[in-house]
């Protein structure tokens, strides 16, 4: 098996590649650079065998459903929190934030940086925080 050194500027030319941070996460736009890397790269008289390159095409495919998933699943945990959360103004509950002890009557119910928070009049307990309701 043949191996081929791909440079830097061919995974990483664009200008929106080269501001991104390193993560542990290879998405899909990252793959298929990679992909078309080891395409361009590729020895024409030893190309890459038929049945690898649908097999990563199947791969990224199913990488990019379970990110969709992934995505809608959040959205639901989020609405159904922002459900439940809805129901309890009125109610008084008791709950952390950190190592602070809250306790008060809902006054409302904000959503901040995709979490869903608790107004206990001019303090936020977030919901995931709650401990008791009475």
């Amino acid at each position: 098996m043949m191996t081929t050194s791909v440079s830097s500027s061919l995974l990483y030319g664009s200008a929106a590649m080269k501001d991104r941070k390193p993560s542990a996460e290879l998405d899909s736009q990252a793959f298929m650079q990679l992909l078309v890397a080891q395409l361009q790269n590729q020895d024409p008289l030893n190309s890459m065998d038929q049945n690898q390159f649908m097999q990563q095409l199947a791969t990224m495919n199913s990488m990019q459903q379970q990110l969709e998933l992934n995505s809608q699943l959040k959205s639901l945990v989020q609405s159904d929190q922002l459900s439940r959360a809805l129901g309890l103004i009125g109610r008084t509950v008791s709950g952390t934030d950190g190592d602070r002890t809250l306790q008060g009557q809902v006054t409302g119910v904000t959503v901040s940086g995709g979490a869903v928070q608790l107004k206990l009049g001019d303090q936020v307990l977030p919901f995931a925080g709650l401990t008791t309701v009475t």
